[in-house]
């Protein structure tokens, strides 16, 4: 089979979500590199081609210790024992534990957590609501709420990071913001659109507190 180059392909390994190229070979990921028609393009900083997340998008899905099946545990807990079992028997075990679970405890025995948005929440939140338990927790809990409050708590306003921060100059040729300040992150190899931000910023006189 010859390589087919997918292009409605977007990498999801980072919040910035570039629109890339997907080169496959008979159904493997051989390459994936940035789509250079992409809008948006020269807004990620470093540039989509020199991004290590995307350069291991092809070792990350082929990688020969990526878990494909269901394993079941058939040692004693620690053992490394493991057996692979088909997605109906994965599925009928984890139902029956589960509404074992429920009759004997009550539903809010079950918890689900989740990071970021990339871990499809509309999904657990529907499988949630049918087990009939209120404890979801999502990336907004453990991520943008509490960033938003904490802004809110410290500087009077929920401060969103990519709000003001990319160079613009005010009407005296000043740059808008005088300071930048990270905390918690890396944001050159974290989230590449407001690393762009924060570059332009620098650029344009503003002064970086990493």
């Amino acid at each position: 089979m010859s390589e087919e180059v997918k292009k409605i392909a977007v990498c999801e390994m980072c919040h910035a979500r570039c629109r890339v190229l997907v080169h496959s070979k008979n159904g493997e990921v051989v390459k994936v590199e940035g789509d250079k028609t992409y809008p948006l393009i020269n807004d990620i900083d470093p540039p989509t081609s020199a991004c290590r997340r995307l350069q291991g998008i092809k070792y990350w899905t082929n990688h020969p210790d990526r878990l494909n099946f269901p394993l079941k545990r058939i040692g004693e807990r620690g053992e490394g024992k493991w057996q692979t079992i088909s997605w109906d028997q994965a599925f009928d075990e984890m139902a029956d534990r589960l509404g074992k679970l429920r009759d004997k405890y009550g539903a809010e025995t079950l918890v689900y957590t989740g990071g970021t948005g990339r871990e499809r929440g509309h999904f657990t939140a529907r499988c949630m609501n049918q087990f009939g338990s209120p404890n979801l927790i999502g990336h907004s809990q453990v991520c943008l709420s509490i960033c938003v409050n904490l802004s809110a708590a410290t500087f009077g306003w929920p401060l969103r990071h990519r709000t003001s921060l990319r160079g613009e100059k005010d009407e005296n040729g000043q740059p808008r913001t005088k300071c930048v300040l990270l905390t918690g992150i890396v944001a050159d190899q974290s989230t590449l659109r407001l690393w762009k931000t924060v570059h332009d910023a620098r650029n344009a006189g503003t002064k970086l507190i990493d």
